[in-house]
């Protein structure tokens, strides 16, 4: 019997997971958690991982090893995910600049810089403004075509951020007040990655 709520909890797990991952990707945000930015697929990927390997929770060695073989699979899958992106020259994003609103407390901007085997790639997000810590997506630079020259807030609802490339670009983008969020459409300048 002890298995059956185990089982259960295990399940119950993985719709929470799956709830969350649904909503963090209707709102287009990400959860953030210090430097980790976490986004709707590594809700996903729990859930998965955790239905997975919730019959090895079972009383019948079948299911056991059903779920075992079922495990070792997802695992293995995400193993080779991740060494493909390491094969690929992806770096995981880290924290470069950080710009607050003019509203202290409220919300800031984030940069974050990565590369691209050799160019820099710059994302911006705006970050905050809410209980749960969220972040929302102003847009990428990337540093083949553009460089991020200049990053300014013009009031608490807009946001400048200057690129130069053959010519040097102004993209303005607008944040809802009460969120942080990005509001309309996300600049050309803004979306080279």
């Amino acid at each position: 019997m002890r298995a059956n709520a185990n089982l259960l909890a295990a399940w119950a797990g993985a719709l929470g997971c799956g709830a969350l991952a649904v909503l963090l990707r209707w709102l287009h945000a990400d959860i953030v958690l210090g430097p980790v930015r976490l986004g709707w697929p590594v809700f996903v990927a729990i859930a998965v991982v955790a239905v997975a390997a919730s019959p090895l929770l079972s009383e019948r060695h079948w299911i056991r090893t059903l779920g075992a073989i079922a495990t070792s699979l997802v695992l293995a899958f995400g193993g080779l995910v991740g060494l493909a992106l390491v094969l690929s020259g992806a770096v995981p994003a880290i924290q470069s600049r950080e710009v607050p609103s003019p509203e202290p407390g409220r919300y800031r901007v984030v940069v974050r810089e990565s590369r691209d085997w050799i160019d820099p790639r710059y994302e911006l997000s705006v970050e905050g403004g809410t209980v749960l810590p969220l972040s929302w997506r102003v847009g990428c630079v990337n540093g083949d075509y553009l460089e991020l020259a200049d990053l300014r807030w013009r009031s608490a609802t807009e946001l400048e951020v200057v690129v130069e490339g053959a010519k040097t670009h102004a993209a303005i983008v607008s944040i809802e007040p009460g969120t942080g969020r990005v509001v309309g459409a996300v600049p050309r300048q803004l979306r080279s990655c």
